[in-house]
C-alpha cells in the first residue's frame, strides 16, 4: 500500500473473517478487495466511490490508489480491475525465503501469515491480458521493509508474467486528481458509439480550432452556442474527448470550469 503497510496492523481474529468471507476473490461485481477502508487503519487520503465499469464500490487506500483507478479506466481495452488483490501466501513465503525476507504477519495472537496484495490488477481485453499496479510514496521506499514489500510483488508478478508498474505522488500529483475526477465521465458508456456520434465529431473539429486562453467554461460556451447545443451537453462532450484522449489535455494543471490553456499544444492525438 502506498502510506502504510496496513496488514501489519490485522489482528488474527479480523484476518481469520475476512477468509471465510473470501474477500479478495471473484470478479467483476462479486470482488471485494482484500483490503478496504473499513478493515484498515490509514493515515493517508482513503475512500471509496462506484465505478460503473463493473457496477460495484471501489475502496482505495491512498490518493495515489486512486490516481491508478481513474487512470487506467481511461484505457479502452479495460474490461475490469480488482483493487487490493491478495497474493498467494505459498507463493509469496517461498519469495520471502529465497531472499532471506521475513514475511508479514498479522498483529494478532498466533501471528499468521498475511497476504502481500498489489494495489490494482488490471484485465483487458488485448495482450497484456493483466497488469499489476503499485502506488507507493517515494519517502516511504526509504524504509527496507518497504522496498522489500515491493519487490516481493515484482518477483510475484514476474513468474506469471504479468507487468508491474509502480506509480508515486510524482505522476500522479494532485493536480492531475483534480483533473481527473473533473474529467471522469458520470458513466461507462461504449466510446466509439458516442465518440462518433455527429455532436461529438463536430465538438472535437471546433475545439482543436478553438483559442483555449480563455477559461474552460468559456471555451465551451462558445463552442456549443455555435453548434446548437447546450453548454451542460457541450462540457460532456468535452470531458468525454479529454477522458478518451482525442483532446489532449494537460492533466497537470488541475482542470476544472476556470482552468485556461487546458489543451496541449499538440491539440489531440
Amino acid at each position: 500500500m502506498s502510506n502504510v503497510t496496513p496488514q501489519s496492523k490485522v489482528s488474527a481474529q479480523a484476518l481469520l473473517k475476512l477468509f471465510q468471507r473470501g474477500v479478495g476473490t471473484g470478479t467483476e461485481k462479486a470482488y471485494e478487495g482484500f483490503f478496504t477502508t473499513a478493515n484498515v487503519d490509514t493515515a493517508s487520503h482513503s475512500g471509496k466511490g462506484f465505478c460503473a465499469l463493473e457496477g460495484r464500490y471501489r475502496h482505495w487506500l491512498s490518493e495515489t490508489e486512486e490516481g491508478l483507478l481513474l487512470g487506467s479506466l481511461r484505457d479502452p481495452f479495460v474490461t475490469g480491475a480488482r483493487e487490493s488483490f491478495p497474493l498467494t501466501i505459498a507463493l509469496t513465503k517461498r519469495i520471502c525465503e529465497t531472499f532471506a525476507f521475513r514475511h508479514i504477519r498479522s498483529s494478532g495472537s498466533g501471528r499468521p501469515l498475511v497476504p502481500y496484495t498489489t494495489d490494482l490488477l488490471i484485465s483487458r481485453s488485448t495482450p497484456p491480458l493483466h497488469i499489476a499496479l503499485s502506488g507507493k510514496v517515494r519517502r516511504h521506499l526509504r524504509k527496507i521493509e518497504n522496498y522489500r514489500s515491493m519487490m516481493v510483488e515484482h518477483v510475484y508478478w514476474s513468474l506469471y508474467d504479468v507487468p508491474h508498474l509502480v506509480a508515486t505522488e510524482a505522476e500522479f500529483t494532485k493536480e492531475v486528481l483534480i483533473s481527473l475526477r473533473n474529467l471522469r465521465p458520470p458513466s461507462h458508456l461504449a466510446e466509439a458509439d458516442l465518440l462518433s456520434s455527429p455532436n461529438c465529431r463536430s465538438f472535437h473539429v471546433a475545439a482543436l480550432a478553438a483559442d483555449w486562453s480563455e477559461p474552460l467554461i468559456e471555451v465551451v460556451r462558445t463552442i456549443s452556442t455555435r453548434l446548437r447545443i447546450g453548454s451542460e451537453e457541450g462540457m460532456a462532450l468535452f470531458k468525454r474527448l479529454a477522458w478518451a484522449g482525442n483532446l489532449e489535455v494537460d492533466l497537470h494543471l488541475g482542470i476544472t470550469p476556470r482552468s485556461r490553456n487546458v489543451l496541449l499544444p499538440s491539440g489531440g492525438t
